[in-house]
Formats: structure tokens, sequence, C-alpha cells
């Protein structure tokens, strides 16, 4: 019904101007009029031509000889009073032998110049005359230039329709309002949606109608809140009903609220709670409730969709919807704010006011969608676009919100995310706004706050539910089936663009207004391209136009690197397989092709696969390679490499700073004993035999090497020179050693030997042939 209104409204005033700029073209009669002789008949068969600026057409004139002779005529036009943008013509000056009682025609040409304005109607006279007589008749002809309303758009900014940002930023943009018609005119605004013309018109029906505070506003009779402080700070309750009291006639406003953070399921809880207040409140209280207010805790809304917390609350509020429906009322959601500065808590999700405000706005967006049904309307009053109006109000002000001194900042206590009297009262005046559709500023409430300042908060109420939010249904707006909102939009999630201005009043004709755009992207977006349609509408002409505005989201493409092998052993000679593993911490996925070099050291590297594909935002690979060291590198040497890349996105591509590390060289530890005796030594008791043992170092380090004695056999071994010898890399070492043995011992025996090194061990072991020694003696006899 309001839509019908708003249209009435709009077809009566364009109607009435156009009766005006009638009226204003002569104070005559808008029938062609004529003068003197009656024996000369004027008519025109259109005595009051209207016309578009750049339009043609004819116009026939009747003669009638209304006398008793045939009779020639004179025909002429006299436009000095008319505007110049009018071109009126005759096909023929002149007329002959027209017989009594006959008439005769002449065309007239009229061409109207384009640009012309409504005030440039006018009349002019058309004068005939007797080419042999003194009779003439004259006759006036009303034209009048038609109002056409139209608008358009045009970007004031450097390059145009096609700007880059990069993802986390806001920028303004200047944009060119059009006034396209020859008329003044009200051009609206919006982003992906067309501007809504009945909302408007039914808007100024209701400012228009009802100035002197004291008529009766059809109001809800009770309404039945659910909430935490956000509502008992101050009593929004209560400050509502005021409201309610000021224009019309309000039974109750009941709020039943919990402490700070009291949230959704809690509420849905205390509701099946037989006894409890919530229960008795909603069910036994002997009220019909026109409308249940709930609002979620204060972070909830705005967390991801997988967050138990978030899937909790959604939950519950289908079936608070459920249990309302139930009970034959509706369930208005009170969309909440972000906190002054972000919240700390969660600085990630909500750094700052805004970005915290467009998560609470999807958020309830959300449940709102998923609480309504084909049969079963959800409403949102908007209380956090309120917030962010007064927001960005402060800002095209010059002002900085988050710091004292401002209306915003003053919406909330100390502690930057309660509300103050002033953020309740914006609270209450858009639930008042978004219950009945009227306008706050025509409501005379007693709340204790300056005139001045209700009428700053009333007034950033009204535009926000009327101006701001043509993608949220009202239920004064109530059409035959519930909309889902997030399908009436285009704007990405966590996108915001909205117009400074939103209403350019009373346009001239023909002239521009210059406002902005705010472009805030969200850090989360994907590089590419995202197109909007930016739409201007006349409210006059009840027409609308859009221009695409293209914001183009740069890609910042950035790597990390980290090699995480290095307690690897990397020895000479040897072929190593390793990898680097890359992290992608940029905003855009890439494909990348990779080229490792040394860049000194004794090592040739190999890729294993020198592309990786698909590189996620966040995601690592590992990208693996051999690593071959040179067999004459020792562990005081290191292998410098390089890793580099190239990437790609689409059609952005990214060189990678190069990656350089070092890879340290470890010792290679390769040694034998060797005992250079040939076969087996002959040994003869109580005469040592002396030899060597040997140890070769295959390694690539200078190596002191021990020698242990294997202490297991009868063999009695001792080194003659010094327990140690250094080799070096490639060399001998030589130990010299005697061996021994005790009488009594025949036959083949071994000695063993051990040297180790690190933890690495070699043997080696000697063979002795112990040769028999005669053994007898003789003794005389005693006496001798």
């Amino acid at each position: 019904m309001l839509g019908q209104l708003g249209l009435m409204s709009r077809t009566a005033s364009k109607a009435m101007l156009f009766v005006i700029l009638m009226v204003s073209a002569s104070v005559t009669p808008m029938v062609g009029s004529a003068s003197a002789s009656d024996t000369i008949l004027l008519s025109l068969d259109t005595p009051h031509i209207v016309m578009q600026g750049g339009d043609s057409t004819n116009a026939t004139l009747t003669i009638e000889n209304n006398g008793s002779s045939i009779e020639n005529y004179n025909i002429s036009l006299e436009t000095d009073d008319l505007s110049d943008v009018w071109h009126i013509n005759l096909v023929n000056n002149t007329t002959s032998s027209v017989i009594p009682t006959q008439s005769t025609s002449v065309d007239l040409v009229i061409v109207l110049d384009i640009g012309a304005l409504p005030s440039d109607s006018g009349s002019f006279v058309v004068n005939v005359s007797e080419q042999d007589g003194d009779l003439y008749s004259t006759m006036t002809a009303y034209v009048t230039v038609e109002p056409s309303y139209a608008s358009s758009l045009a970007f004031n900014s450097m390059n145009g329709p096609l700007q880059q940002m990069y993802a986390g930023t806001s920028a303004n943009y200047t944009i060119d309002v059009n006034n396209d018609g020859n008329a003044p005119d009200t051009i609206l605004l919006d982003v992906d949606a067309e501007p809504d013309l009945a909302s408007f018109w039914a808007n100024h029906t209701n400012n228009t109608n009802n100035q002197n505070n004291n008529s009766i506003v059809d109001v809800p009779e009770n309404i039945l809140m659910y909430g935490n402080t956000l509502i008992s700070n101050n009593n929004v309750n209560v400050m509502l009903a005021d409201i309610f009291d000021s224009v019309g006639e309000h039974n109750s406003t009941i709020a039943n609220t919990g402490i700070s953070g009291y949230d959704l399921p809690m509420h849905l809880n205390d509701i099946n709670t037989s006894g409890n207040v919530w229960n008795t409140s909603l069910r036994d209280s002997g009220h019909t409730w026109d409308l249940v207010v709930f609002h979620d805790q204060s972070q909830t809304p705005g967390y991801p969709r997988s967050n138990s917390e978030w899937i909790e609350s959604k939950d519950a509020g289908i079936e608070l919807a459920n249990i309302i429906e139930s009970e034959g009322s509706e369930v208005m959601l009170m969309m909440t704010w972000g906190f002054r500065n972000g919240d700390s808590l969660n600085p990630m999700l909500y750094s700052n006011f805004t970005n915290m405000q467009e998560r609470l706005e999807d958020g309830y967006t959300d449940y709102h969608d998923n609480m309504t049904t084909p049969t079963r309307d959800v409403w949102i009053a908007p209380v956090g676009l309120a917030y962010e109006n007064v927001y960005y109000r402060v800002m095209d002000d010059g002002g900085t919100p988050s710091l004292p001194g401002n209306t915003f900042y003053e919406l909330y206590d100390s502690n930057g995310r309660e509300p103050s009297l002033t953020g309740s009262y914006l609270a209450a005046c858009v639930l008042y706004a978004s219950m009945t559709g009227n306008a706050s500023v025509e409501t005379n409430d007693t709340i204790a706050l300056s005139a001045a300042l209700k009428l700053e908060l009333q007034q950033a109420a009204d535009d926000t539910v009327f101006n701001q939010t043509s993608d949220i249904e009202y239920p004064w707006q109530q059409s035959s089936s519930p909309s889902i909102m997030s399908q009436s939009r285009t704007i990405p999630p966590g996108w915001n663009l909205v117009f400074a201005d939103q209403e350019l009043s009373n346009m001239p004709a023909g002239s521009t207004s210059q406002t902005t755009i705010q472009v805030s992207i969200p850090s989360d977006a994907a590089p590419g391209f995202y197109g909007f349609n930016l739409f201007s509408a006349s409210t006059n002409g009840n027409t609308s136009n859009s221009y695409t505005f293209v914001v183009e989201v740069l890609a910042e493409n950035n790597l990390s690197f980290s090699f995480l092998d290095q307690d690897s052993d990397f020895i000479p000679g040897q072929i190593s397989t390793t990898s680097i593993q890359v992290t992608n911490t940029g905003n855009s996925e890439l494909d990348l092709n990779w080229q490792l070099e040394v860049t000194s050291g004794p090592c040739v590297v190999q890729l294993i696969d020198a592309m990786t594909n698909d590189l996620s935002p966040g995601a690592s690979e590992n990208i693996g390679f051999t690593l071959d060291v040179d067999s004459t590198a020792t562990k005081s040497d290191e292998c410098v490499l390089s890793l580099d890349g190239e990437g790609m996105y689409g059609d952005y591509s990214y060189d990678a700073e190069a990656y350089e590390f070092n890879i340290g060289i470890d010792e290679l530890i390769v040694f034998e004993l060797y005992s250079p005796t040939a076969g087996v030594i002959e040994l003869t008791p109580q005469n040592p035999e002396q030899y060597e043992i040997r140890v070769y170092n295959n390694g690539s380090e200078l190596v002191e090497f021990f020698l242990d004695i294997d202490d297991d056999s009868p063999l009695s071994t001792s080194l003659i020179s010094s327990s140690s010898v250094n080799v070096s890399a490639g060399g001998i070492g030589v130990w010299t050693l005697v061996t021994d043995i005790a009488n009594g011992f025949v036959g083949a025996y071994s000695q063993g030997f051990t040297s180790t090194y690190s933890d690495s061990s070699s043997t080696s072991t000697v063979d002795f042939d112990i040769q028999p020694v005669a053994n007898f003696s003789m003794s005389g006899p005693l006496d001798g």
C-alpha cells in the first residue's frame, strides 16, 4: 500500500508541475483565441502544442471565409515574445481564391531545440488578413516545453570507472551526478540495486502529511524484547515506549534481558524452561505480541559460518522463530553494532569498527535468511547500520570517529562496546522507524537529550531505514511472500560500497553535482576484477540509469622460504635428496616455475620438479632437489644455493625474490686398518717380532687415529711407536709394534687390532705361528 501511495504521489506531483507550466505560459485560456473581423474565422488543429526538446511537429491552420466574396489572404506569425528555442515557420505565407463559406489550410512547422527548459514555454500569434482590404483576424497559440527527467553518473576520479585497489583497503572516489532533464529533480543513488522510488514517495508522503506531531500514528500495541545489556543499559524498551506514546496509542513494551554476553541459545533455553519469566512473558502474560525482538551476543554473528558458536546461535534463532510463530507473533532481529575501535579479543576478525560492522551485518543477514520460511517473515532493525551511518557522517565532516568530541564516539559508554544514552536513543529511533515506517523526526518523546542531538540521531536513524537499506524488507512494506535478503544484491560478502549522499535534492535542470562513493575491500578478497552497477534514479521521472564501476583487486604476491633439512648429512662424494618449504603468504593462487642454482661451493644441484601449480594463499609446498657434493669437499666447505621462482595467476605475473641459503658440508669418514706383513709371522717364544699396522684414511679430513690392541690371546703385544697417528685425507698412518709369547705355547695364534673414529671402527688381525722350542736339562751325579 505504501508503494501505491508513493506512486500516486509521484503522479500527482508531475501533473501539478505540468499544470503550473501551462498556466504560467499565459493567463489567457488554453484554447486558441481569435480577434478582429468575424469574416475571417481561424482555428488550429492543435491550439496547445506540448513538445520535448529536440522534437518537431506540424500544426494545421484552417482559414474559413465567412464573408460574401472570394478572398486572397496573407498569413504571418508574431513570435517576438517567444523563447529563441522555438522555431515556427509557415509552409505558405499566402492563400488565394477562397470561396465564401469555404476554407483553406496552411501548415506550420514547429521545431524545439535540444536543451529547452519548461520555462521556455510561451505563445505566439497567427495573423491572417485580406490582401485587398483592411480586414484581418488573429489567433494566439500556446507552446509548452514538456518536462523531461533523466539522470546519469560519470566517474570524476583518475582512471575513470576502472580503479585499482588492494585487499583490506578503503578509498573514496568522486562521482559526477548529472540531472540530464530539463526540470529540477531529486536524484537517488544506490549500488547494485535500483533506488526504491516507491519508498521515497511513501516517505515523502509521510513527511509531508504528519508535521504537527499531534496526529495519531498507527504503532504496534505490544512489543516484547529479549536481549542483554545492549537493551537493559539505559532501558531501550522504555525509550521505545516513550517514542510510541508521543505519536500514537501504545499498550506496552516489555524487555527480558540477561547479563552482558547473553546470546540466542540462552534465550531459547529460558523460553523453554517452565516458570521462567522468559517463558511466562511470551506465553502467559495475557498479551498478544505484535513483534518479538531478539539480538545475539555482540561478537557471535560475525564469526565464520563453521564456528560452533555461530552455528548454535543460528540454530537457536530458527527454533526461536518457530516458537514465536506458534504463538502468533513475528520476530524482529535487532542488528547490533561493531565496537568503537574493533575487538581486541578477535583482532583478526574485528580489526576496527567498519570491519566488525560489515561482518555483523552479514551475520544478521544470514540469521534472517535461515529463520525465514516461505510462510514466515523475519524482520531486521538495522541499528548497527545506523551506527555506521553516524560513523561516516563524522568522517565526511573531516572528523576522526574513534577520537572524543564527535557524535559517533559518544554513542558508546566508556568501554567502547556498550551503548551510552545517546547510542541507546539511536537504537530506539531505528526500532521505531523499522516497526512503523514512520520517521522518528516527527516524534516528540521525553528522553533527556538536547533537541539538536535528538534531531541528529533521528535523521541518522530515518536515513538508514528509509534511504540506505533498500535490501532490507520491513513490516510496513510487507509483500505477499517473504524475501531472502542476500539474494537481492550482488555485492560480495565483506565488501562495502556506499554513496556519501544517497539523495541529491532539487538539482537544477542540466546541472551536475558531485558526491563520493566509499569502497572498502575485505582483507581476504581474491585478486581480480569486480564489477558493480551504480544506479541513479529520477524521482520525478520515475526512471533509473546505471553506470558500471569496476574495481581491480591487485595481487599482493609474496612467498616465504624455509630450508628445514640442515640437520641431514651432506657427505662429499654422495648424492642427497632434500627440499625447500615454500609458503604462499600472498593473497592469490600461484603457478610457479623454479630455477635452482649453486652460487658457490663444491656442489651440483638438480630440481626434482621445476613447477608448482595451484599454490593457494596460506598453503605450503616442498620443492624437492638433489644435492651432489664433490668428493674432494671437506667439512670446512659450504654450498650457497639460490632458488628463484616466476609465478603466474591469470593475467598477473610475479617474480619472486631469490631465496639464498647455505648447506654445510659434513665429514666423510672412511678408513681401514691393514697389516702389510704377508702371510703368517713365525714367532719363537721369548724372541719378540717387530711389524707394522697401517691405517688408510679414505675420508675427507685430517684425522688422529688411535690403535687399540686386543688382549684376548696369550700373545704379548705393545706399541713401539706413538699410540696415535695423524693422517691426512687420502694418507696412510703407521704404527710399529712388537709381539712376544711366553714359553709353553706352540701353534697358530692371532693378534687383533681396532681403531675407532667418530662412530666408525675398523679391525685388522695379524697371524702368528709359534715355533716349538727344545726344552730339556742334564744333571750329573751329585758326588761328581
